[in-house]
C-alpha cells in the first residue's frame, strides 16, 4: 500500500530523534549522530526541528559536542536554546505569582499541561509552552478574571469556546479554563472530563492549589492529543510528554487504561505510546507507525489545513456533507460561540443567521472560499489515507 502524506527525509528525523532521546534519556549523542552533522543535515535538522518546537532542545544537545565546525543552523538552535531558557524564566515567575495570587483570592485552580508536566524532563526549561493553562470553575471565573485585570494589570481578556484569554503586564498569555473537552469533540471524553474536582487533591493541606490524579492527568493529555491530531497534528513534543509520564513516574496502567477504554481513546493512547517508544527507545516500526509519523512529521506544531480537512471529511462522510456542516454548525458546536442556546435551543436557526452576517460583514468571506476550495481539492488518495489511519487510530 503506497504512502499519501508528504515524506520528512529519514536521515533528517532520524538525526532528530536520537537527539531528542538522548536529551530526554540523559544519554550522549551517538556517534553515528556526530557523523551525520553536515552542513546539508544541519539545515535540515534545523527545519524540522523548529517546525516541531524543538531546535532548543537539539541546540542544547549539539551544544554538548567537541570540534564542531562553525555553522548557521547550529548557531541558530542554539540561539533556540537561548530564547526558551528565557521564555521559561518569565513564565515560571508569572505562574509563580498567578498561584499565589489565586492562593490569597482563595479560588480552587487545577495546573494543567506544560506547569506540570515540565517537571518530569531533565530541566524544566526543555518543556516549552506557549501560554499558561490553569483550569478554574466555571463559576469563579467572572470574579478571577476581574481580579487578574484590576489587582495584576492584566489586559485583552478574550473568551473562547472553553476557556478565557488574559494577558500579563509583560505579554504572557494565561488561559483561564472551565472547559476541556467540548461535547461535539466527543460526548464521553466530555462527560469523564466534566467534574474534575472529584479527581483532584490539594497539592498541600490547607492549598487551594489542585492536583489531578494521574489517571485523569494522563486521560486529558491523550484526549488533547488526539483532539489536536484530528485538527491536522499535534507536533513531536506531546510524544515526548508521553514518553516521560510512562518512564519517570509511578503509575497504575489499569487505572490509566480503564479510563481510556470508557473515552474510546485506548486504540489511540496505545499508538501514541508505541510510536514514543520507536522514537525513543527503538522499537521496531509496522506500517501503520510510519503513516501515523508523516502525518505528525507533516503536520508540524499545529497541524495543516489540509489534514484537518481531510479529517473531517472522513468523519462528515464526503466533501458535501463536510461543506454543509461548515456553513450551518450542528447544534453541539454553535452553543459554545452562542452560550444563551444552551438555555434557548429553539434560536439556534435565528444564531446561524448572526453567525452568517458576521462572517459576511468582518472580513470573513475570503476565508470562507479558501476553505470551500481546500475542501473541494482534497483527493481520493489522500481522503483514502486519512480513512485508514484514523480507522486504526480508533478516531
Amino acid at each position: 500500500m503506497e504512502l499519501f502524506f508528504e515524506v520528512v527525509t529519514l536521515p533528517v528525523e532520524r538525526i532528530l530523534f536520537l537527539i531528542l532521546r538522548s536529551e530526554l534519556r540523559k544519554e550522549p549523542l551517538s556517534q553515528e549522530v556526530r557523523q551525520a552533522l553536515s552542513p546539508e543535515t544541519l539545515a535540515g535538522l534545523y527545519k524540522l526541528a523548529a517546525a516541531h518546537d524543538a531546535a532548543h532542545i537539539a541546540g542544547q544537545a549539539i551544544s554538548k559536542l567537541p570540534g564542531l565546525e562553525p555553522d548557521e543552523n547550529i548557531q541558530k538552535m542554539k540561539q533556540k536554546a537561548r530564547q526558551a531558557f528565557y521564555r521559561y524564566v518569565k513564565m515560571d515567575r508569572e505562574f509563580g505569582r498567578i498561584c499565589a495570587f489565586l492562593e490569597q483570592l482563595q479560588v480552587p485552580f487545577i495546573p494543567l499541561k506544560g506547569s506540570v508536566l515540565r517537571q518530569y524532563y531533565p530541566e524544566n526549561w526543555m518543556r516549552t509552552s506557549c501560554d499558561i493553562d490553569i483550569f478554574i470553575k466555571e463559576e469563579d471565573l467572572p470574579r478571577v478574571v476581574n481580579a487578574f485585570v484590576e489587582k495584576l494589570g492584566y489586559k485583552n481578556t478574550k473568551k473562547a469556546l472553553h476557556d478565557i484569554s488574559v494577558f500579563s503586564p509583560e505579554g504572557i498569555h494565561v488561559e483561564l479554563h472551565h472547559t476541556l473537552i467540548e461535547d461535539f469533540v466527543s460526548k464521553k471524553q466530555c462527560q469523564l472530563l466534566a467534574d474534575l474536582w472529584k479527581n483532584a487533591s490539594p497539592s498541600k493541606p490547607g492549598s487551594y492549589n489542585y492536583q489531578l490524579a494521574d489517571p485523569v492527568f494522563y486521560f486529558y493529555h491523550i484526549a488533547h492529543m488526539a483532539k489536536h491530531f484530528q485538527n491536522g497534528g499535534c507536533g513531536i513534543k506531546p510524544f515526548m510528554d508521553l514518553w516521560l509520564l510512562n518512564n519517570v513516574i509511578d503509575f497504575d496502567r489499569t487505572d490509566r487504561e480503564r479510563l481510556l477504554e470508557e473515552g474510546d481513546l485506548l486504540p489511540f493512547a496505545k499508538a501514541a505510546e508505541k510510536l514514543a517508544r520507536i522514537w525513543f527507545e527503538d522499537e521496531s516500526y509496522a506500517f501503520m507507525d510510519r503513516m501515523m509519523e508523516e502525518y505528525v512529521l507533516n503536520g508540524g506544531v499545529y497541524g495543516t489545513l489540509t489534514n484537518t480537512t481531510a479529517f473531517s471529511q472522513y468523519k462528515k462522510g464526503g466533501r458535501l456533507r463536510n461543506l454543509l456542516s461548515r456553513i450551518y454548525l450542528p447544534y453541539d458546536m454553535i452553543k459554545y460561540y452562542y452560550p444563551v442556546l444552551r438555555k434557548h435551543k429553539y434560536l439556534t436557526p435565528v444564531f446561524q443567521v448572526v453567525r452568517w452576517v458576521k462572517l459576511l460583514f468582518h472580513g470573513k468571506a475570503s476565508v470562507l472560499v479558501q476553505e470551500a476550495n481546500r475542501n473541494a481539492g482534497i483527493s481520493r488518495e489522500l481522503l483514502s489515507a486519512t480513512a485508514d489511519l484514523m480507522n486504526y487510530l480508533g478516531l
